[in-house]
C-alpha cells in the first residue's frame, strides 16, 4: 500500500493511564508525585501529545515493544553518561560530502547534537576516504558498502589512547548506502550501544532518491538526518523505543513515518535523560527553539518555546 492508502493497525495496543503514570515513577516510589515535573508536563495537553495509532506498515504495526519505565532506564548497565574528562561523542565523515542540498554540513550536525544533548561535547574528527577503508562494496543497482568494514575501523578508533581520554562513543555517518549482508536490500544504519559506536548513512534522505516533488530538498534532508542523529545517540544513552507519547524515541519503519515525528522527546525520556546529563530545561529549550529557527522549523522552535515557558515558571 502507499502511504494514503494506508490503515490504522489492528495490531497495537496503546498504554492505559495507569500504566503510563506508573512508568515516570523512580527507584522505591509507590505511588504518584504530585510535584513530579515531567509528569506534570505529561499531562499538559498543548505541550504532549500522545502516542499516534500506527498506520499499517509503520514500526508499531510491524514491531512488539513492551516501553521502558523509569525504573528500566535506571537499571540499565548501558548508557552514555558524561563522567569527569570522558565527556565527547566523536562524530566522523566517511567518505565525500559534496556542497550540495543531498549533504548536511557537519558543523549543523554537530551543533545540533551539542544543543540537544547539553553536557555532551561533540567534535568533528577529520574524514576519512572510502580508499583508505576499502571497503567491501556491491552494485545494487548503485554502490553500497558492507557496515561491518566500517565498523571494523570504528573499533580501531575507540582503542586510539588519545580519543579514549574523552570518547563516549563515536558515530560515524556517509553519504554512501549501507547494506549489512547479502540478504538485505540496504540499511540507514546499525549502532552498537554496549560498545558505543554507530554508523548512518543519508543516502536515501533526499527526495530525489525516492521521487518525492514539491517539498525543500534542504529542509527535508536536514530534519531528517537531526531527527535519525539524535535519536539513534539517544538509544546510545539508554533509551529505548519510546511508546507511551509523541516522540522523537518512536520507531521508524519508512521515511513518511520519520518525517511524521517530532523533533522533540516527550517528557519521561525528558526525565530519564534531564537525571542523566543534569539538564537545565528551560537553558535547553531556549537554546534548541534558537536553532530551529535559524534553520527553518518554525513549529519546533514554537513547541520548544513554549516548554522553554513551562520550565521557568
Amino acid at each position: 500500500a502507499t502511504f494514503f492508502e494506508m490503515k490504522v493497525s489492528r495490531n497495537f495496543k496503546h498504554k492505559t493511564s495507569e500504566e503510563t503514570c506508573r512508568a515516570f515513577w523512580t527507584k522505591g516510589q509507590t505511588s504518584a508525585d504530585p510535584s513530579d515535573l515531567f509528569y506534570s508536563l505529561a499531562c499538559s495537553a498543548p505541550l504532549t501529545s500522545p502516542l499516534p495509532t500506527p498506520l499499517t506498515g509503520d514500526w508499531l504495526d510491524q514491531h512488539e515493544e513492551r516501553g521502558q519505565t523509569l525504573r528500566s532506564f535506571e537499571n540499565s548497565a548501558f548508557k552514555m553518561v558524561p563522567h569527569g574528562t570522558v565527556d565527547t561523542l566523536f562524530l566522523l565523515p566517511i567518505g565525500d560530502f559534496p556542497d550540495t542540498d543531498h549533504c548536511p554540513p557537519m558543523e549543523v550536525l554537530s551543533e545540533y547534537l551539542a544543543l540537544f544533548y547539553p553536557g555532551l561535547q561533540v567534535q568533528v574528527l577529520p574524514a576519512v576516504a572510502l580508499a583508505d577503508l576499502n571497503p567491501t562494496t556491491r552494485q545494487n543497482p548503485h554502490r553500497q558498502l558492507l557496515i561491518g568494514d566500517l565498523f571494523a575501523h570504528m573499533k580501531t578508533l575507540r582503542k586510539n589512547r588519545q580519543l579514549a581520554r574523552r570518547q563516549l562513543a563515536i558515530v560515524g555517518v556517509t553519504m554512501e548506502d549501507l547494506y549489512p549482508g547479502d540478504e538485505w536490500n540496504f540499511v540507514f544504519g546499525q549502532a552498537n550501544i554496549t560498545d558505543g559506536y554507530g554508523m548512518f548513512s543519508f543516502a536515501r534522505y533526499h527526495p530525489q532518491f525516492t521521487g518525492e516533488t514539491g517539498i525543500g530538498a534542504r529542509l527535508r534532508v536536514l530534519s531528517r538526518c537531526l531527527k535519525v542523529l539524535s535519536h539513534e545517540v539517544g538509544h546510545l544513552a539508554g533509551l529505548l523505543h519510546c511508546v507511551y507519547f509523541e516522540c522523537l524515541l518512536n520507531g521508524a519503519n519508512h521515511l513518511q513515518e520519520l518525517d511524521r515525528q517530532p523533533f522533540h522527546l516527550c517528557p519521561l525520556c525528558l526525565k530519564k535523560l534531564s537525571s542523566t546529563f543534569k539538564w537545565h530545561g528551560a537553558h535547553r529549550s531556549v537554546e534548541l527553539a534558537r536553532f530551529y529557527a535559524q534553520h527553518g522549523f518554525a513549529e519546533g522552535a514554537a513547541r520548544q518555546e513554549a516548554l522553554a515557558r513551562w520550565f521557568a515558571k
